[in-house]
């Protein structure tokens, strides 16, 4: 006996299409089940990573307040803007070992809706000291080949003038365009 498959059409596949409805719902529940299951595991990573930089905060607090004490005798200002800095840095230890990524997670969502507009300004400083740190490395070459920092390269050549042109060609280029 031989069994030959066809692919339902028509009302066929309307009847074929109702079938697998419960196929779809337990996908969908195997799915969502799983996004939970990824987010619990994620959120639980971000707790240990939490605790583990509360501990390395720890250790350079502990550094800083080493220092200070070295520096107590010979500059006590110093020291004390050292012991500050370190007690600051103890605080922020304690708050990611004795928090979890929820309630970090909480707490900024609840000051983003409180204060939007730091949060919109702190962002675009964020992203500006990014781009300049990322922009800060980089040289580009001018138009003569020479290799300038990147800085120079934006700014429009000064054509015509003796010292931008005796820079480039080597001339005075006194009453010419480009020094030639």
């Amino acid at each position: 006996m031989t069994m030959t498959t066809r692919t339902p059409t028509g009302r066929d596949a309307g009847r074929q299409s109702t079938m697998n409805g419960g196929d779809a719902d337990r996908l969908k529940a195997a799915a969502s089940g799983l996004a939970e299951q990824a987010g619990r595991t994620a959120e639980a990573q971000a707790s240990t990573a939490m605790t583990k930089a509360g501990e390395a905060l720890d250790q350079v607090a502990q550094a800083v307040r080493d220092a200070g004490s070295q520096m107590r005798e010979q500059r006590p200002e110093i020291a004390g803007i050292a012991d500050t800095a370190a007690t600051r840095v103890e605080e922020t230890a304690r708050y990611l070992r004795e928090h979890d990524a929820r309630e970090l997670m909480d707490q900024v969502q609840d000051f983003s809706r409180r204060q939007p507009l730091a949060v919109v300004g702190g962002s675009l400083v964020l992203g500006l000291l990014i781009g300049r740190f990322l922009g800060s490395g980089r040289s580009t070459t001018d138009s003569d080949g020479a290799t300038v920092p990147r800085n120079r390269a934006l700014t429009t050549p000064d054509y015509g003038t003796p010292t931008a042109t005796a820079g480039r060609r080597g001339r005075t280029g006194a009453g010419t365009v480009g020094g030639l």
